[in-house]
């Protein structure tokens, strides 16, 4: 069983991704998600699949009680908080912005394939996170 996690689950290639993990439910697990600030569609995420661990940017304290087997994570620091730790083989990174950048460092640190859709990161920073990506033997795909 494959492991993920998908940040920025509820934007357009988050929900695609959605969509083909559904088709190989036999061989794909989401470990954790990321939402921003759909907890609706956060909710309806944990309704269906048995999350580990979710982030949002500010923490919803009636979803919390709701989802106890459940761990949440928000704000600036969350995102990695929330991968700290988690075993997982492949980040898959839907965010949009600037944000994605750190997570995408932390699984590559941590050993982990990325799967990219963020492209703020390479922008921003593509010398280092390849760089990294190499050191760590991680392949980055787009």
């Amino acid at each position: 069983m494959r492991k993920v996690v998908l940040l920025g689950a509820s934007g357009s290639i988050g929900k695609q991704t959605i969509e083909i993990i559904n088709e190989h439910l036999d061989e794909i697990v989401i470990e954790a998600v990321s939402v921003g600030n759909n907890i609706e569609y956060l909710s309806e995420l944990l309704k269906t699949y048995p999350i580990k661990r979710a982030y949002s940017i500010t923490k919803d304290e009636k979803l919390a009680a709701e989802f106890k087997d459940t761990e949440f994570f928000a704000g600036e620091d969350g995102l990695c908080e929330m991968l700290e730790g988690l075993k997982y083989d492949l980040l898959i990174n839907a965010l949009v912005g600037f944000v994605g950048l750190r997570p995408t460092l932390k699984a590559i640190e941590d050993g982990i394939d990325v799967a990219l859709a963020n492209k703020e990161t390479l922008v921003a920073s593509g010398d280092i996170v390849m760089k990294k990506a190499k050191e760590n033997d991680v392949k980055i795909i787009p």
